[in-house]
């Protein structure tokens, strides 16, 4: 299995905040309410970390984050 994805706001991502500069911020907030945001698991992770423990869980062996 190979997963690749992005901390593409590892700072956080405030579900209340309306003012953002980030270009398509508006944009993407219309279709991640935080409702939909809740309901991702690494949705607002900050390292790697989250995701090789579910992978782990899922029963995966050798996990390797590089």
């Amino acid at each position: 299995m190979i997963a690749i994805d992005g901390l593409w706001w590892a700072g956080g991502i405030d579900p209340t905040d309306t003012d953002v500069a980030e270009p398509g911020y508006a944009l993407w907030k219309s279709h991640y309410s935080s409702e939909i945001q809740d309901a991702l698991p690494l949705m607002h992770a900050q390292s790697s970390g989250p995701m090789e423990a579910l992978v782990q869980a899922a029963g995966f062996v050798d996990v390797a984050v590089e």
